[in-house]
């Protein structure tokens, strides 16, 4: 008989949280099936496409990318060339054509359909390990954003949620509100992403402040942050994984 592995603790801060992306029905259901046994694995959406992806991505600090390169509807090289902020991705795909291109935009491996489950844990277990080793910067105690013409300091433990605010944005902190000269998405890629997440097109919190969290919004503190229906799923996920 043969032994699948698992690949890490139970506990939820050890998970590695995985994204599946595959416009075949079947194909994306059985590997879903499959990822759903692994106990080192969240699975955090599995999707058709790319486009269904990209609020998962902009919501949720993804370490493993699973992908089908060879679909009609979308371009998977383009895909994989913009999705480079993912630790580890894994190409799982009907046709080899494009294998080399692929490990040249550094995916782990290249899978061809069908697979058997020893290949696919072969393939995790590669990814687990890169995953394990990487050199983790440590959590800087401050972040420097622009406001006006000069650089402020804001401490990251001070920040409690940020605003979109035109081409500008509104940090808001425990001591009061700045106003910095940059675009919602620009301060958020500068965040630790294991401290905050982004739960609309205009607003990202600091996810271990969230005392409470409802349909439509969660409550920071004594404020009501509004949670935007396609980052719904996402919010539900981390937030209950903290």
């Amino acid at each position: 008989m043969t032994k699948h592995l698992s690949y890490c603790s139970m506990s939820s801060e050890k998970l590695h949280r995985c994204l599946l992306i595959d416009p075949d029905e079947a194909d994306r259901r059985s590997l879903q099936a499959q990822l759903a046994t692994l106990t080192g694995l969240q699975l955090v959406g599995a999707v058709a496409n790319p486009a269904l992806a990209t609020p998962i991505l902009e919501s949720v600090k993804v370490d493993l990318l699973f992908i089908e390169i060879t679909a009609p509807a979308y371009d998977g090289l383009e895909f994989l060339n913009q999705a480079l902020n993912v630790p580890q991705m894994i190409v799982v795909s009907r046709s080899p054509d494009h294998a080399i291109q692929a490990y040249e935009l550094g995916v782990t491996d290249y899978i061809l359909k069908p697979f058997t489950r020893d290949r696919l844990d072969k393939a995790i277990k590669r990814a687990t390990s890169r995953l394990s080793t990487d050199n983790t910067p440590a959590v800087p105690n401050y972040v420097v954003l622009k406001s006006g013409w000069e650089s402020v300091r804001i401490p990251v433990d001070s920040i409690n949620y940020i605003e979109a605010f035109g081409a500008f944005c509104k940090v808001h902190t425990t001591t009061g509100i700045t106003v910095v000269s940059d675009f919602l998405s620009t301060v958020y890629a500068k965040l630790p992403p294991k401290l905050f997440l982004r739960i609309h097109k205009s607003f990202v919190v600091a996810s271990w402040k969230v005392n409470h969290m409802a349909s439509r919004h969660v409550q920071v503190g004594e404020t009501n942050v509004p949670v935007g229906a396609s980052y719904r799923h996402n919010v539900e996920q981390v937030l209950l994984a903290h």
